[in-house]
């Protein structure tokens, strides 16, 4: 199965014949994409989010997204992806839809290294309804804010990215609260989840609680009161990721935060992530993204 690391590297095997004006993020207007554009995706992954608000002039296409179908109606639609999904689709070639898509890496947000991101946007969660239809009112509010983000993104300034930031952080909290809304209606709509979600759930959790303390699989399997094989089964199943990948991926990111959010130092940091050696840290961040701290940190903060 295809698993797209870079946003460059799925635009281009999509052929929206757009460019990437960002590493960390990308929106683009539907009815722009090129003559060559994939109606049919094979299932693949990404290691990135995805955001689609989608109007349809027919009853044709769908998408799958892990075990969830969705077939397009006329209506506006907006549905999520997570990294580590299982994704496919297949669209109407008479092109009788417009609308946007948005991908971002997790890192492109900023987010404080304390926030809860599955709790704070529930639509990202394994076992989330990831599929919504707009109302009227949330129809124009939405559209409203996805056409000034493309149009910051197509000029892209400095001042035009923090702004993008500010759009995004908008969507998604819109995005909550439509959801939250359309669950206290339909109640029915909540997914039943597989045994291998409601595990993946469960650690990230435990992740995001404890990544500064406990480092290694094993220590969560004892949590979880599972072997670390078992446990490592479970999340590669439900997200295609392997239980260490998923802990190096969010000790990164709060060493990326604390890089690109403080002033502090290194050696600073490395202690408030648990590092008993600064060298131990630096050479965990190389080996993660190819560039020492202090590179990064000059290349990304703003």
């Amino acid at each position: 199965m295809l698993n797209f690391k870079k946003i460059e590297t799925l635009n281009d095997a999509v052929s929206t014949g757009l460019p990437v004006n960002h590493e960390l993020f990308q929106i683009y207007r539907l009815e722009q994409v090129g003559q060559g554009y994939a109606f049919d995706m094979p299932m693949h992954r990404r290691d990135f989010f995805g955001v689609v608000l989608i109007e349809n002039q027919s009853d044709k296409g769908e998408i799958i997204i892990n075990a969830q179908t969705h077939k397009f109606k006329k209506d506006c639609h907006l549905f999520f992806t997570s990294p580590g999904e299982m994704v496919k689709w297949s669209s109407s070639k008479d092109k009788d839809w417009t609308g946007f898509v948005i991908y971002f890496k997790r890192e492109f947000l900023v987010l404080p290294t304390t926030h809860n991101f599955n709790y704070e946007f529930p639509f990202f969660r394994f076992d989330a309804n990831i599929f919504m239809l707009l109302g009227t009112e949330q129809r124009f509010l939405m559209l409203e804010l996805f056409e000034k983000m493309t149009f910051e993104y197509e000029r892209l300034t400095d001042q035009g990215m923090a702004i993008i930031h500010s759009y995004l952080h908008i969507v998604l909290h819109q995005s909550a609260r439509i959801y939250a809304t359309n669950i206290s209606q339909n109640p029915e709509r909540i997914t039943v989840q597989s045994r291998a979600g409601e595990i993946t759930k469960d650690f990230m959790v435990l992740v995001h609680q404890h990544i500064l303390q406990n480092k290694s699989v094993s220590e969560y399997a004892d949590m979880m009161a599972m072997t670390p094989k078992h446990l490592s089964d479970y999340v590669k199943k439900a997200s295609g990721k392997t239980a260490s990948e998923i802990l190096n991926a969010e000790l990164l990111l709060r060493a990326k935060s604390f890089l690109i959010q403080s002033d502090a130092t290194i050696s600073e940091i490395a202690y408030q992530l648990a590092y008993k050696e600064t060298s131990h840290f630096s050479r965990f961040f190389k080996k993660e993204t190819g560039m020492s701290p202090i590179t990064y940190r000059a290349t990304n903060k703003r």
